[in-house]
């Protein structure tokens, strides 16, 4: 999954998660980090 940086990057990491049935809290956090470092989501958050 190195290529979250691309313009793609973001819906290609929701479907990849959609596709093996992750929820985001299963996924490594530090890539999720760096998905959302390079794909800002307004109001989205860490609980």
């Amino acid at each position: 999954m190195g290529a979250i940086a691309e313009p793609g990057g973001l819906v290609s990491a929701s479907a990849l998660l959609d596709l093996t049935g992750q929820r985001l809290d299963e996924v490594d956090p530090r890539w999720v980090d760096r998905l959302l470092r390079e794909h800002p989501r307004d109001g989205f958050g860490r609980r």
